[in-house]
C-alpha cells in the first residue's frame, strides 16, 4: 500500500509540477501577447496623437493663409502698380498747384517688387514755395493715394521762399 501511495504522490506531485509549468509558460506567453499589445496602442495613440497636431497645424497655417490673402488683397489694392506710378508726376504736379508750391520731378533706379517686400522707383523732387505752402504740400503728398518714403531733404531759404530737394522713393505692387 506503501507503494501505492508513492506512485499515487509522485502522479499528483508530478501532474502539480506539469500544470505549474504550462500555467507558468501560458503566465508568460500572455504577458508577451499582452505587452506587445501594450507597444501597439502605445505606438497607436503616438500616431494619433502626432495627426492630431499636424492637423490642428495645418488648419491654424489655413486661417493664416486665408488671413495672409486678405491682407495680400488690402496691400495690393493699397499699392498701385508700377505702370500706374508714370501719373505719380502729373499727381504731385496737381497737388502743387492746389497748395501754392512749384515742383519738378525725376525719376531714378525703379526696383521689382518681391513676395517679400514691394517695389517701387527712387525719385528726386524739387519744391519751392512759401513755408507754409510747402508744407501744406507736403502733407498733402503724405495723404495721397502714394505710399512715399523720403530718404534726405535738402531745404534752403531764399527770397523766393524755401528751394528743397527731396530725394526718396515711391512704391509700387
Amino acid at each position: 500500500m506503501l507503494k501505492g501511495f508513492r506512485n499515487q504522490l509522485y502522479f499528483n506531485v508530478g501532474l502539480a509540477a506539469t500544470a505549474a509549468v504550462v500555467l507558468g509558460l501560458v503566465n508568460y506567453l500572455v504577458t508577451i501577447d499582452i505587452n506587445n499589445k501594450i507597444t501597439a496602442i502605445q505606438t497607436v495613440r503616438q500616431e494619433i496623437s502626432f495627426r492630431l497636431r499636424a492637423t490642428e497645424t495645418f488648419a491654424s497655417l489655413r486661417k493664416d493663409a486665408d488671413r495672409a490673402r486678405l491682407q495680400k488683397a488690402l496691400i495690393s489694392s493699397t499699392l498701385p502698380l508700377p505702370d500706374k506710378l508714370i501719373d505719380f508726376p502729373k499727381d504731385l504736379a496737381a497737388l502743387a498747384q492746389q497748395n501754392g508750391v512749384q515742383v519738378a520731378v525725376s525719376f531714378g533706379k525703379e526696383e521689382a517688387s518681391t513676395e517679400m517686400s514691394p517695389g517701387g522707383i527712387d525719385f528726386v523732387l524739387t519744391v519751392q514755395g512759401a513755408l507754409t505752402n510747402w508744407l501744406k504740400f507736403l502733407k498733402a503728398l503724405e495723404k495721397s493715394r502714394y505710399l512715399v518714403r523720403f530718404d534726405s531733404f535738402n531745404v534752403v531759404n531764399s527770397p523766393e521762399g524755401l528751394q528743397s530737394v527731396i530725394n526718396g522713393k515711391v512704391f509700387s505692387q
